[in-house]
This record gives structure tokens, sequence and C-alpha cells, in this order.
């Protein structure tokens, strides 16, 4: 091996290289054990004051050789503990960390548990990789499968559905659902802009046919994209030269032809189907002064719609309302009070016509109303209404008396929302022929503000005829109030085959208003035979029986599916009533022989009874000579205002006027009876409320004009009652003669003042006695036969003479 060329000056040069690399590492070693000895300072420093005891110092010696020489390094590491965290630290000890995160991955937030290993090894630093490493790898795979249990396995069947079913066919979803909207859109205006769909009635099966319809082209469509984009992809596509596509393979055009079209007719019979809808917007305007009581008649409008429309009428034997049930199931809404809400609905409905039906209800004034009924944007009836139909507002309503006017004019509006919507839809027969809204409104006024009126009723009544002649829900009330208290047997006998002959035309189509007819008409059966003893029963008595028991037994078939009279039970039991009564006066049940057991009672006297069945048991039982029965149902009677007039002119109360039962009842000579003349009736609470306990206090009244704001009435009104007033105190100064076996005057005393009353009688005239005397006898029983012929006429006569005298 040769030997290496060497010289002194190569040797000396080496030699310093040498030297020079051992001083460089000298100086480095130096500087990191002063970088080393200043981490230790400072740590000491850091640290409490014990952490030094139990710092950790660690020296090393490292050797490393060079060639030619060989160097050693003496390293020194100071090691510490993790300080303690301080009362303010954030950071807790490794071992609660751990638990926590455990704790919140069993509670199903492995998110949470996450977050708090990350924070918590933040907070410490240094190398802290592996700290909670078993719960945090716990917590991704519960982040990751969901949590174990049955809420893990829904989490986990939804992800793989929506992977197989959802995401692959969610664009073609999307263009579909805009193909029918976009369609939607066109059928719902194409439909609005034609005139013909909302000129036709179109019937409850038709509506449901066409949501039917929609239903199922929607559903079939469905399956049959889901079939079509199932298979998109699968197979191989080819061009038409017979190379292969890169795209994916997929139906031809004509398959989605089907669906497309399927969508579009579905989206056209849906828009009919709304568009076809009952459902209705209210919105009545009124504003007084300052004041705004718009929610209030909206309000007021909806639930007179209810009344008038929503149900059958709250009357047996007189129609309120109107017998219509479609109303029932309609969806009444307010028009929005939010200025943004009616914006966006404003919007909406223009584009789908959300509600087919808007009401505007405005009070122009406290007498006149306007309202306009519109279906899909088209005007369909509109009206000016006006609370002086047939009489003076002043004669109808006291001066102060807004609500009522207010209810007047609703109620007339309400008539005209039915009658508009009777036009286009099912259900509306029970309108009983009306076609006026106005004449509608007017029978509903009649009938319940006014429904111990007779006169202002009757006059009512007559303006609603005069608007709507074919309105015999009208006309049927008109005729009850004129002729249900008539006792000349001649009346009673037309009333009574008038009924009959509308009971016969009603039947078909008007099932609840046929039977209400029936029952007035045993009612006057019954009234008839007390007038005229000899009159026979009709011949088809048995048939108009047969008929009544048919039209309940279908009422309540169909009541059933829809409620169709909350009356039906009362109407059951007042027929049930009637019948017997009618037997009874006419003796078509035989009598039982003398000696038998008495018969066990009849099931319905063991139900509860209204006034008018309560009345007629009583009438029944008092025939029947069970006072006690009598004396007990009559008191449920006399709650009933009506039944408390007609007792005194009753023929079959009439007839038993002198017993002690009929005679408490009836209360002939009772100053507080005067409150139910027709005159005194409504302003009865609130005169009572202002200290008159009987109407005779009245007549104490001089100063017109004070008086009559005080008490809520006009001034010719209260000059009107202040003149009735003295006419009727003066009845009470002065004691007819009593002479025995004759009436005792004294307890007709409330019967005179009726009849003085109805004649519109401003003085006792002695000229008219005669005509005040037979009206008195038709309330009278009859005569005893041992009595003069002429006795009570002398009487009577001298009575009425001493009155006038004493005017």
């Amino acid at each position: 091996m040769p030997v290496p060329h060497c010289t002194t000056t190569g040797r000396a040069e080496a030699d310093a290289r040498h030297f020079a690399r051992s001083a460089g590492r000298e100086r480095r070693t130096r500087a990191r054990l002063a970088a080393t000895l200043l981490a230790v300072v400072l740590a000491s420093l850091l640290l409490p004051g014990d952490a030094s005891a139990s710092t950790v110092t660690t020296e090393e010696t490292v050797t490393t050789t060079e060639p030619g020489t060989t160097v050693t390094t003496t390293r020194t590491t100071t090691s510490s503990p993790t300080p303690t965290p301080s009362t303010t630290a954030v950071t807790a000890p490794a071992d609660a960390v751990c638990a926590a995160a455990a704790s919140l991955t069993r509670q199903g937030r492995p998110g949470a548990a996450l977050t708090l290993i990350d924070d918590a090894r933040d907070a410490v630093g240094d190398d802290t990789a592996q700290r909670c490493a078993a719960e945090r790898e716990a917590a991704l795979l519960e982040q990751a499968t969901g949590p174990a249990g049955p809420v893990g396995d829904v989490d986990r069947a939804w992800t793989a559905f929506a992977a197989t079913w959802v995401a692959p066919f969610l664009g073609g979803l999307l263009i579909a659902l805009a193909w029918v909207a976009l369609w939607f859109v066109l059928a719902v205006r194409l439909l609005t802009a034609l005139p013909w769909p909302h000129a036709r009635l179109r019937s409850a099966g038709a509506q449901a046919a066409l949501a039917v319809g929609a239903i199922v082209a929607a559903l079939i469509a469905v399956v049959l994209l889901l079939g079509l984009l199932r298979e998109r992809g699968r197979g191989t596509r080819f061009t038409a030269d017979g190379s292969v596509d890169g795209g994916p393979a997929q139906a031809p055009l004509p398959f989605w032809i089907l669906p497309a079209v399927l969508l579009a007719v579905a989206a056209a019979l849906a828009a009919a189907h709304l568009l076809g809808r009952l459902r209705i917007t209210l919105l009545a305007r009124d504003k007084q002064g300052q004041t705004d009581f718009s929610e209030e008649r909206t309000t007021q409008l909806i639930a007179l719609l209810g009344r008038v429309g929503g149900s059958p009428p709250a009357g047996v034997e007189i129609p309120r309302g109107s017998d219509v049930t479609s109303l029932s199931e309609s969806t009444l809404l307010p028009a929005p009070a939010n200025a943004v809400a009616k914006a966006a609905l404003a919007i909406l409905g223009a584009v789908i016509g959300t509600t087919p039906w808007k009401v505007a209800l405005d009070y122009l004034d406290e007498d006149t109303a306007s309202v306009v009924v519109t279906r899909n944007g088209r005007n369909v009836q509109s009206a000016v209404l006006t609370t002086n139909e047939g009489l003076s507002a002043g004669e109808l309503f006291g001066v102060t008396d807004t609500a009522g006017k207010r209810t007047m004019l609703c109620a007339q509006a309400a008539g005209v929302v039915i009658v508009a919507l009777s036009r286009a839809h099912p259900g509306f027969e029970g309108l009983g022929g009306a076609t006026d809204g106005r004449s509608v409104g007017l029978q509903f006024v009649a009938t319940t503000t006014f429904a111990d009126d007779p006169e202002r009723a009757a006059q009512l009544l007559g303006r609603a005829l005069r608007i709507d002649p074919g309105n015999w829900a009208a006309d049927i009330a008109l005729q009850n109030i004129l002729h249900r208290r008539a006792t000349d047997p001649a009346a009673l006998r037309a009333y009574r085959d008038s009924l009959a002959a509308r009971a016969d035309v009603l039947a078909a189509g008007q099932r609840l208003l046929a039977q209400r007819v029936l029952i007035t008409y045993f009612s006057v059966l019954v009234n008839l035979h007390a007038a005229a003893t000899s009159e026979l029963p009709p011949e088809l008595h048995s048939a108009r029986y047969a008929l009544m028991e048919k039209l309940i037994e279908e009422t309540r078939k169909a009541d059933r599916r829809q409620e169709q009279d909350p009356l039906l039970l009362a109407t059951e039991r007042r027929f049930r009533t009637l019948r017997r009564a009618v037997d009874v006066e006419y003796s078509l049940v035989p009598a039982a022989p003398v000696g038998a057991a008495a018969a066990p009672p009849a099931a319905e006297d063991a139900e509860p009874l209204d006034p008018y069945d309560s009345y007629n048991s009583a009438l029944h039982a008092r025939q029947s000579g069970e006072s006690a029965t009598a004396a007990f149902r009559f008191r449920a009677a006399m709650t009933s205002l009506e039944l408390r007039r007609w007792i005194r002119r009753d023929p079959d109360a009439v007839r038993y006027r002198n017993d002690p039962v009929i005679a408490e009842v009836v209360g002939g000579g009772s100053r507080e009876r005067l409150w139910d003349l027709p005159l005194f009736c409504a302003h009865r609470h609130a005169f009572v409320g202002k200290g008159f306990a009987t109407p005779l206090g009245l007549a104490a009244i001089t100063n017109g004009e004070p008086a009559a704001a005080d008490l809520g009435v006009t001034r010719t009104e209260l000059a009107r009652l202040v003149a009735a007033a003295s006419l009727i105190t003066t009845i009470w100064t002065v004691d007819p003669e009593a002479v025995e076996g004759l009436p005792d005057l004294r307890e007709w005393r409330v019967d005179l003042a009726e009849i003085l009353l109805e004649a519109n009688a401003t003085v006792i005239d002695p000229l008219r006695a005669p005509e005040y005397l037979s009206e008195l006898r038709r309330r009278m029983p009859p005569t005893p036969t041992t009595a003069p012929p002429d006795a009570l006429e002398v009487i009577f006569t001298a009575w009425i003479t001493l009155l006038a005298a004493t005017q």
C-alpha cells in the first residue's frame, strides 16, 4: 500500500482545520448549556415554591470520535412535572377530562366529547397527542356510525336510504317538481280566466273526484319516474352508428313523455279542485272615529255565518235562519291584519288562488253598509244594506243602539254570502227557495232579534217577502206569527190546510223545514179542536204521522254522517208530545175502563223537556186531572216569553182559566206581567235597571228629552210608552164589581191592557166596551148557565165607564 505523501506544511494546515472545528463545537456546546440553564432558571421562577424540589436534572455525556481526536460533550436536561392548575385555570385533570368525554359519548354527544378533548390538549400543550386517546377514538366512531340502539339504527337506516333512493333521484325529482309547479300555475290562471268553470254548480262527488284523480295521476307519474331513474346508468349506451357512447344509459325520450303528461294532468286537476273549494276569507271594516272595530266586526260576521248557514236554525216551530249544511264543513278565515302577511297572501293568491271566496264588508255609517263577494277574483254578489227595511231605524232601534244596527247589517251581509255560495256549491237547499241574501238576513233578524216583538218581526218578514217572494222560510215564519195565536175556527182551519200543503211540497227537498211545518201543523190541530169541539180529525192525520216519522228517520240517518239538526232530539220529543195531545183531543185513543190500573208513565215523561214540550205536557196533565204535574210542568214552560203571552189566549188554557193552577200561571192581575206585552218587553231590562219595577211607573215621566236619553230610547218612543203606561194605570185605579158565579174581572186586567194596546187605543172609550168585551170573552171560559146572560156585559160596561171617568 503506498504511503501518503506528507509534508510539514500540509500537516500544519490539517491541524489548524481540526482545531477550528473543535472550537466551533465547543462554542455550540457552551451555548446549548447556557440556554438550558436559562430555561431552568425561568422555570424555577414560574413554578410554585415547591416546584424546585421536584425538578429533575439529567446529565448526559456524549463522546464524539473524529478522525484523529475524541470530543466528550456533557448535556444537562432539566424537567419538571406539569404545573398544578390554579383556581382560575380552565384545564381539568386528565382523568376528569377523559371521564367527561366518555360520559358525553354515552349520552349521544360525540361532537361535544371531541371538542372537550381537543380543548384540553390545546390548553396543556407539549406532547399530549396520546391524551384521552381511547375516548377520542370512541367519540370518532360514535360520530361516524351513530349511537347504538334504536336511535342509531334509525340514523344509519336513513343514511343508507338517502344514499340509495334520494341522492340518485334528487335531480330528476326536482325537475319533475318544477314541471308540476309550472303546469299548476298555468292551470290556475287558465281556469280563473275562463268563465264557465265558475258558472256551473259542482257537486261534492265531482269535487272529490278531482282530488282523487290528481292524487292517482301524481302517484302513477312518480312511480314511472322512479323506475326510469332507477334504470338510468345501467347497461351500455350506444350511438346511432353502433359505437359505444361514454354517457350513462337511459330510457328513450318517449318513455319520459308519459310521466310528464301525467304530472301535468295532476297539476290541472289539483288546480281545479283548489279553485272549487268552499274556503272563505272575510274582512269587515268598521271605523268609528278614532276607534277601529274591524276585528270585532269580522268575528261577528264569521259567527253569524255559522248561525245563518253553518247549522240549521235554532227554532223548531219558527224557522230561524236557513236549513243549510254546507258551511259546517267550510273554512271561514279572517283576513290577516299584518301588512306583510297581507302582501304575501295577495301575491300568493294572485298566482295560485289560495282562497277562492273573499268577502269584504264595509260599514259606511250607522245605518248603511256594503258587501262584495268575489270568487277567484270575479265579482259574484254585491249589495248595499240598510237598517231602514220596512221600518225606520229609529223605530227598530234606539238612538244609542249601535250594536243592534250593526248586528242587523251583519246578518244581511251573511245572507248575501250564503246565497252567493248556494249558486256554486251543493248543500244549500235548506234556503227554501230564497234567492236574495237581503231577504235571508231580514228573516234571520226578524226571528231572532225581534222574536219577542211580533209586530216588528211581522213587518220585517213582510219586507223580506217583498224583496224575495220565493223565500219559503220567511213566509212560514210570517204565517206563524200571524195565525198561531188565532182562536177563530175558520182562521185555524185555513192555517191548518196551508201547513199541510206546504209540508207535502217541502218534504221532497227541505227535510228539516218540512219537520218544522208539521210540528206547527199538529199544534194547530190541538188548538182548532179546543176552539171548535165539534171539529173532526182530518182524514189524512195518519198520513201526516207517517210522513213525520219518515222525515225524522231520514234525518237521523243523515245525522250519522254529518250533523243535520242540533234540535233533532227536541223535534222527536215534541212530535211525540203533540201526537199524544192530538190523539187525546180528538178521542183517537180509547179511554181506560173504570177501575183499571193506572198505566205506567211513558218513557218520555222521564226525559228533560224544553218549555214548549213542558207546556203541552202540562195541558195534557191538566186535562187528565193531574194538577200537581200540571203545575210542575207549567213552571218550566213559563220561562218562555212567547208562552207567557200565548197562555192568555190559548183555547186549551182558556177552558181552565178559572182553575187555580192556570190562574196562578197566567197572572192576569199581576202588574209585573205587563212587561210581557210587546210594547214594553223590549225595554224591560233597561227600565228595571233604572228603577221601574212595573211599566206603570213610566206614567210619572214628564221631562221627555233628558229621560229619553237616560233610558236609551227616542223621544217619540218614550212618549208612546208614557201614554200607554198612563192608559193602563187607569185600569188599576178602579176595581170592578165582583159577582159570584161570574169571572173576577180583576184577574183579566193584563188581558184588557193587551186588548187596548192592540187596538191602538189612546183613551178608554165607553162606546167601545162591547168590542173590548167581545175580545175578552175569547179568553174566558164559558159563562155558567146559572148566571144571567147579560150579567157580565152589565158589570164590564159599568167598569169601563168608571175607568173612562177617572182618566
